[in-house]
């Protein structure tokens, strides 16, 4: 079935593309900028330099997707993911690395829009379980690289692992080459009239005027906001609280963030599943209260016993949530701009990224670390709340 070879096809080329991507970030990227004299200042701007590159061009990468196809965008994709890692070895400054992330970024700035849009394209039939399923391919990555990183580094040098992940890359466009055209949108027939540019810029303003004023499109945004604000802020401080703790190790540190990201791996396909069986809405909630419950764990055990429970509840949390969260678009009526409608999506999940870190750093300043992992947990459970009050409001 075309379907199901085009969906296997674009999973494996997701997951290889990103598992290389995700090697030459955590933990090679960070030390890499050290080497080359950035300070800490300067090393998260480089790390967030490529979340920033995506969230300015995803929506517009969607609308091009909608109009001149899926797979010439993944094909584009590919040639920066396969280029840029063998352009790493002739950084010699901080700002170049900075020039070459801004530029890299573009690489996952268009695959992860248009890959959605073309799961969104395959079938209108079970979206939660089909997101559910395609994610566990860039679970799988964030699950291996780090570990795969680690033990690279063991043994080779740092310009040997970056001509590594252009290897990998390379073997990940390969799968794209194969996918058939059956649900490519070549050409829109408003391109092949007169007045291509007046034409192409009236298709423009009305895709992104479809994505600003859709409520499904700001629901999930605003969804995915919440959650990659309160991931990532776990993500970047709690290996910090961990190792400043007595008892503290780069082990647990690391053995918390793998057994989160394990657990998302292994849940999703299953959340993907509930929430088309039991309503995304319901899932997606119940998914938030998992990541609260988890949120007090780190707040209130200062001893870290339930440790690891708090990392399988923040996973599970993140598996339910995520996959209904992106079949609010797919149930949408409108089914001829899913790309722009993703790109919309996107960029506002990479502001989450960006604000997260960035907004739980400076609280740091002034409150502790499980005030703040507090405060996120009051912050999850407000839109619960708000969310279960609305739904109730409905019905009286």
């Amino acid at each position: 079935m075309a379907y199901k070879k085009n969906l296997f096809l674009l999973f494996s080329s997701d997951f290889i593309l990103r598992y290389g991507y995700q090697i030459g970030k955590m933990p090679l990227l960070p030390y890499f900028a050290i080497t080359l004299g950035a300070s800490e200042m300067l090393v998260g701007t480089i790390l967030s330099i490529s979340t920033i590159t995506g969230m300015i061009l995803k929506p517009f990468v969607g609308f091009l997707s909608d109009n001149f196809g899926r797979k010439i965008w993944l094909l584009v994709a590919c040639i920066f993911f396969t280029i840029f890692p063998f352009l790493y070895v002739f950084i010699s400054s901080p700002g170049e690395l900075t020039i070459i992330r801004l530029f890299h970024g573009v690489a996952t700035a268009i695959l992860g829009p248009v890959s959605l849009a073309l799961v969104a394209d395959l079938s209108h039939n079970y979206p939660s379980t089909r997101m559910g399923t395609f994610g566990m391919a860039r679970s799988a990555a964030y699950l291996c690289a780090p570990v795969s990183a680690g033990l690279v580094l063991s043994y080779f040098s740092i310009e040997i692992v970056f001509y590594i992940i252009g290897i990998i890359s390379i073997i990940g466009a390969m799968p794209i080459l194969f996918l058939s055209s059956d649900y490519d949108k070549l050409e829109n027939v408003n391109f092949r009239q007169r007045n291509y540019m007046h034409k192409f810029r009236a298709s423009l303003l009305t895709s992104f005027k479809i994505g600003l004023f859709n409520k499904r499109v700001w629901q999930a945004g605003l969804l995915e906001f919440l959650i990659h604000l309160v991931v990532y802020s776990v993500k970047v401080f709690l290996p910090l609280q961990i190792l400043i703790s007595d008892s503290g190790t780069f082990l647990k540190a690391g053995a918390y963030l793998t057994i989160q990201e394990l657990c998302h791996f292994l849940i999703r396909p299953l959340g993907g599943k509930l929430g088309d069986t039991f309503g995304g809405e319901r899932v997606i909630l119940s998914g938030l209260i998992l990541m609260i419950l988890s949120l007090l764990n780190l707040s209130l055990n200062e001893r870290y016993e339930l440790i690891f429970m708090s990392a399988a509840l923040f996973g599970f949390g993140q598996a339910f949530s995520l996959p209904s969260s992106l079949s609010l678009i797919i149930t949408d009526k409108n089914k001829s701009d899913f790309g722009v409608k993703m790109g919309m999506v996107g960029a506002i999940r990479n502001s989450g990224k960006i604000i997260g870190p960035i907004f739980s750093g400076f609280l740091l300043h002034f409150i502790s670390y499980s005030m703040l992992f507090l405060l996120l947990a009051m912050i999850c459970a407000s839109y619960v709340t708000f969310q279960i009050f609305k739904r109730n409001s409905m019905y009286v």
